[in-house]
């Protein structure tokens, strides 16, 4: 058989195990990826998530996302349709800020330890995205994909869990 030819027929077959791995499923696991679900509680009371988030609805759910584009969001949670949670959409930085200046100004008594877990809670599992996305930014090397651009400023080191 010609090396021309054995050529082809490899990267024929290459070419279809890669286009089976790009299935609907592997690309829906790679948007999942991007965001985290929570719940309106997990910002604390009403009082304290509102300037986030807006008032409390009926069934309200709240998508934190990196790396999504909006019209993406909405097209895996529509909130249009009734009986459907009320979806709220904030970037991750914002709920990573908004849990860190909650978190400081909530007053050290007994009563608040509760809460002050319930946001501790929420800011780990937010953190634990953020540095994991922060980390395979940060990992490649120089001369591959972003080029000279620091890359510390595109996705800053953020304090750990308290």
């Amino acid at each position: 058989m010609p090396a021309r030819l054995r050529f082809y027929l490899l990267s024929s077959v290459c070419f279809f195990i890669g286009l089976s791995a790009c299935t609907s499923e592997s690309r829906h696991e790679n948007f999942v990826s991007r965001v985290v679900p929570l719940t309106y509680d997990d910002f604390g009371p009403e009082s304290m998530a509102k300037p986030l988030l807006g008032p409390r609805g009926t069934n309200t759910r709240v998508i934190v996302y990196h790396g999504a584009t909006r019209s993406a969001l909405e097209h895996h949670f529509p909130t249009s349709a009734s009986g459907t949670p009320d979806y709220r959409f904030i970037t991750l930085l914002s709920g990573i800020y908004h849990l860190q200046r909650e978190i400081r100004h909530l007053p050290m008594t007994p009563e608040n330890e509760p809460l002050r877990q319930r946001l501790r809670q929420t800011y780990s599992r937010l953190y634990t995205a953020y540095n994991k996305r922060r980390l395979a930014l940060v990992s490649t090397p120089p001369f591959f994909g972003r080029g000279a651009v620091w890359k510390s400023s595109i996705m800053p080191p953020i304090a750990p869990p308290m």
